[in-house]
């Protein structure tokens, strides 16, 4: 497992977080995002982490230790307009200061660990933090009217 946890090195500089009211995944500024079902990293075997992926990859909407991100801004700010909640918001993160070796490149766990998941789910943007992403890794946060006029302006 620890080949598939990533350092900051190993990460693109900025990643994308869509949060919306009621995510599962909780927010606020002084913690920051903490996942719905936290575990512990070193105790966790593969077998536990396949089952966890498994759960995520499949929407299943039960808790999960993973908080989803994305690579690409603009794949990112589609996402969040298409389910159109008003609520959604756009946190930008800084993987400089997300916690050391707490996240996965979704696809790259998904063909490690042999597992089926819909073609939505392998478009390769997907990064997942483990746990949490604390509030400093948080750098900028865009309201859902701020996406729609970038996606007017074609940007």
């Amino acid at each position: 497992m620890e080949t598939l946890l990533l350092g900051p090195t190993r990460l693109p500089p900025t990643l994308y977080r869509i949060h919306y009211a009621n995510a599962k995944t909780t927010f606020n500024s002084t913690e920051g995002f903490v996942a719905s079902d936290a575990i512990a990293l070193p105790l966790m075997d593969l077998d536990s982490l396949r089952l966890a992926l498994i759960s995520h990859a499949s929407w299943a909407h039960v808790p999960s230790p993973f908080i989803s991100m994305f690579a690409d801004e603009r794949h990112a700010r589609n996402w969040a307009l298409a389910r159109g909640d008003l609520s959604a918001r756009m946190m930008v993160i800084d993987t400089a200061r997300l916690p050391a070796r707490q996240v996965l490149h979704a696809v790259d766990a998904y063909q490690t660990l042999s597992i089926k998941v819909p073609a939505i789910a392998r478009n390769g943007h997907e990064y997942l933090c483990v746990n949490r992403i604390p509030a400093t890794a948080v750098i900028r946060e865009i309201g859902f009217g701020e996406l729609e006029n970038a996606r007017e302006l074609g940007e």
